[in-house]
């Protein structure tokens, strides 16, 4: 899969590296965002004297070293932080994410800032084997493209709409799971699936390989 060369939004990084989960970085640069420094991106901005960029992603440790920003409408700001409650009352914070920040709530809350109709989980591409039973019908195929609530399928000709089954796939580095899913979309021998039911700890691992296969993708 390649990647577009244009950006989706460029986003300032008010935050270390050590700030966000491994491979977290890398996953939004896949994901189409630009990540710049507050040095690379305030003489651009006064250079040309448009805000070029979205959003901030602010470490709590850093939030003084913001500068504060005239106008109806300040830019807004994810928060980087240790601790569980609301850390600050900066109307400017859209939401506030424990660090080290893992990839679905850090991407929610980008997602909710910048976009009209947003995600609320990112999707990696994959080429992982699956198959699909209930009751005595059995469906194989591979799974295109992968998210922690749902997947895209080839290999479906003949499921059902609301016709629910047992998915099962491997995750690589964690093993075989087993999620129970229903068809939102089918076309001819593709399917939209959405995982049901409660699958905390497999909802954990799929997350994390999403995670890792966006931020092994070729930028």
């Amino acid at each position: 899969m390649e990647v577009s060369a244009t950006p989706r939004e460029t986003l300032i990084v008010h935050a270390p590296a050590s700030a966000f989960a491994p491979g977290v970085r890398s996953a939004l640069t896949a994901l189409r965002y630009k990540l710049v420094t507050p040095s690379e991106a305030e003489p651009l901005e006064n250079e040309t004297g448009a805000m070029l960029a979205a959003l901030r992603i602010v470490d709590d440790r850093e939030l003084e070293q913001v500068p504060l920003e005239t106008g109806p409408r300040p830019r807004p700001l994810v928060l980087l932080t240790r601790h569980r409650g609301p850390p600050t009352t900066d109307a400017r914070a859209v939401g506030i994410v424990r660090r080290r920040a893992r990839l679905q709530p850090l991407y929610e809350l980008i997602q909710r800032a910048t976009e009209a109709h947003p995600r609320c989980v990112p999707r990696a591409p994959t080429d992982l084997p699956f198959r699909a039973v209930r009751g005595e019908r059995c469906w194989a195929g591979a799974i295109r493209s992968l998210s922690e609530k749902g997947c895209r399928v080839l290999g479906t000709r003949g499921l059902e709409p609301d016709l629910r089954v047992e998915l099962t796939f491997p995750i690589p580095g964690s093993g075989m799971v087993n999620v129970p899913a229903q068809p939102l979309a089918i076309r001819e021998d593709h399917a939209i699936l959405v995982f049901r039911g409660s699958f905390g700890t497999t909802r954990e691992a799929i997350a994390g390989y999403v995670a890792e296969r966006l931020s092994t993708l070729p930028r």
